[in-house]
């Protein structure tokens, strides 16, 4: 095996000392040249079938750039779901519209597992103990916005409530773990805007390794 050769066929050049050293070493342990390239071959194949990122988009489209619609992958997300899921959100508006095509999947699958991880933040000059704050977010969540019979766990992340603002930090991310398989980061909410007409960008791809890394964190 050549270095030339192998830098013509990736396409980040400093990985190839790399390659080139691991390739020479299954070389001395007798696996020739054919037994190596049809290796390669499988595991590129099964590679392409299984784990290529999606773009998930919502915005203008455009000539060239393959997308999925935000919205979609939304719904399909929900839909799909039949033993585990793990929501995360910033934000979401008119949580009966919002958490509809959840709500509804959980009464439809009743061995699905939720775990849904909201931010609950304290609003300016709001001195309040923490543990009302919760409370009043509670009842408000289980009696106005969430629409299902079943219910999800819930989660919020404490340094949001920090009466010190300096300290304050709140629950940002938007991430989706869909029976601990498929991946889905967005910058999207749970809002018809971020679903409909912002522009808005995630990527989803079915990986098992990086879903148990981000139900891990």
């Amino acid at each position: 095996y050549s270095r030339k050769m192998i830098e013509s066929q990736v396409h980040d050049r400093s990985q190839a000392a790399g390659i080139l050293e691991d390739l020479n070493e299954l070389a001395e342990l007798g696996i020739k040249d054919r037994a190596t390239a049809h290796w390669i071959e499988s595991v590129n194949s099964h590679r392409d079938q299984q784990n290529i990122p999606e773009l998930v988009w919502t915005g203008p489209e455009m000539d060239g750039v393959r997308s999925r619609d935000t919205n979609i992958v939304f719904r399909e997300t929900f839909s799909s779901a039949s033993e585990s899921l793990w929501a995360t959100t910033y934000g979401y508006y008119d949580g009966q519209r919002a958490f509809e095509e959840l709500a509804a999947r959980m009464d439809a699958a009743p061995g699905l597992y939720v775990n849904l991880l909201l931010n609950v933040d304290r609003k300016f000059n709001d001195q309040r103990p923490s543990d009302l704050i919760v409370k009043e977010f509670a009842d408000r969540f289980w009696n106005k916005d969430w629409p299902g019979s079943r219910k999800p766990r819930v989660f919020y992340y404490p340094p949001a409530l920090d009466p010190d603002r300096s300290q304050r930090a709140v629950l940002h991310a938007k991430t989706f773990v869909i029976d601990e398989q498929v991946v889905y980061i967005t910058s999207a909410n749970l809002t018809e805007a971020a679903r409909e007409r912002n522009i808005e960008a995630g990527v989803r791809l079915q990986d098992r390794h990086m879903a148990h890394q981000l139900i891990r964190h």
